[in-house]
Formats: C-alpha cells, sequence, structure tokens
C-alpha cells in the first residue's frame, strides 16, 4: 500500500499534524510506503501556510515504526518551497 504525501503537510494546520501521522500509521500496512515532499525549515513560522516542519521533527513523528528510505532536496520546487523541500520515501517496518 502507498500513501502520497505532495506537500500536503505543509497546508494542514500543525495541531492536527499527531492525527494525521496516527492515521498515516494506521492505514499503512508493514512494508506500506509513506512516500512525498516535505517541506522542512528551522526559521520560517507563521499562522498560514505553508507549516514547515522543524529539523528532525518528521523523525519523532515516524521513528521508530517507519524507517527512511531515500531523501533528496527538491530541485525544482515551486518558489515558495524553494530551498525547503525533500522527496522521502519511509516504509514502515514494524508496529511497536
Amino acid at each position: 500500500m502507498l500513501r502520497q504525501n505532495q506537500s500536503f503537510l505543509a497546508e494542514l494546520p500543525r495541531d492536527q499534524w499527531p492525527d494525521y501521522f496516527a492515521m498515516v500509521d494506521k492505514l499503512l500496512p508493514r512494508d506500506g510506503l509513506l512516500i512525498g515532499y516535505f517541506v522542512i525549515d528551522d526559521k520560517y513560522h507563521s499562522r498560514f501556510p505553508p507549516f514547515c516542519l522543524r529539523s528532525g521533527e518528521l523523525e519523532g513523528y515516524l521513528e521508530p515504526t517507519f524507517k527512511l528510505v531515500e531523501a533528496s532536496v527538491v530541485a525544482n520546487s515551486v518558489e515558495v518551497f524553494k530551498g525547503r523541500e525533500r522527496w522521502m520515501v519511509w516504509q514502515k517496518s514494524c508496529r511497536i
């Protein structure tokens, strides 16, 4: 099973993130993939989208149940995400 994140998280209010990650964990079976573009920026803060992940925050939500399989900086991001967008593939490895 596959769940794609197309910068969806950046549009979702931060207070809803725990519910989002709980649902991803619930829906994806073992070896399922969460793939997508994640916006990471420690300095950008706003009351309005995009809502950026902080360094290490995504790992806090996904590990140890998911393991990072692939990560790379996105070279052709739209202006609002330029330099902050990462392509990532996470695989669900086990239920803890």
